[in-house]
């Protein structure tokens, strides 16, 4: 029987250390989940940002403000915003991110009124502004535009600051800030292509890009302070759909 030489054994790489271990991630599992992450943000923001476009062109949908929108156009229309957060939401729900990060201990401290009610204030703000419109009036498109901004900022916000921006770390966190410019710019983009109203499509994209960036910068601050998915999306719906009209 033949004897095994121990130093000649030890001296022997193994077959795990020579192609690495397998609880160390590789480049190519790392490349690929980047892969996946922006080919989900790609379809969803398709479908966030497209399907209206879309029946546009090819079913002859309406040309119009979103409150003017009759109906059962305006359905499909806000269902298409509806759907691209219902996705990401479940995705979200499915594919929990790690732990939220200790915040200092002198700042949770010293500041969790200030936090809470600088939320408070501006949900409340928001939804008061809501009522008051609809007080207002008129009625059905006040009431179409507020269900629409829901459905939309719900999107933007899931898709870009939740979809995209899990397992980013660094200073990669400004990347959904980034991708947020270029969704809302392409939405600019694919309304003024199917509209054919002869709007410059380049000037009508950056102008949407700036705009969106304005808010994908204002939504990722109030994100960090006071912290949170519901300021940075009331402040959102306040700024777009209530006090601007900048009608989508």
């Amino acid at each position: 029987m033949l004897n095994r030489d121990p130093e000649r054994e030890a001296s022997r790489p193994s077959r795990q250390s020579r192609f690495g271990s397998a609880t160390e991630p590789s480049l190519q599992g790392e490349g690929l989940a980047r892969f996946r992450r922006a080919y989900r943000w790609l379809n969803l923001t398709l479908i966030h940002q497209g399907i209206w476009p879309l029946l546009v062109v090819v079913f002859g949908a309406p040309v119009t403000s979103i409150g003017l929108t009759p109906f059962p156009w305006y359905w499909a229309r806000v269902a298409a915003p509806a759907l691209a957060a219902l996705l990401a939401l479940a995705y979200l729900r499915q594919q929990p991110g790690p732990a939220p990060e200790k915040q200092d201990a002198r700042n949770a401290s010293a500041f969790p009124t200030a936090r809470q009610q600088a939320a408070l204030l501006i949900v409340g703000v928001t939804i008061l502004v809501a009522l008051l419109r609809l007080v207002q009036g008129p009625l059905v498109p006040v009431g179409k535009l507020e269900l629409f901004g829901v459905a939309d900022v719900a999107a933007y916000q899931a898709i870009n600051f939740g979809v995209a921006a899990r397992g980013l770390s660094g200073g990669a966190t400004l990347l959904p800030v980034a991708l947020f410019a270029l969704s809302w710019g392409a939405h600019d983009l694919a309304l003024a292509g199917a509209s054919g109203g002869g709007t410059d499509l380049l000037l009508a994209f950056a102008v949407g890009a700036l705009f969106g960036l304005a808010i994908g910068v204002t939504s990722w601050a109030l994100r960090r302070w006071p912290g949170g998915f519901l300021p940075a999306s009331a402040f959102h719906v306040l700024v777009v759909y209530l006090v601007l009209g900048y009608l989508r």
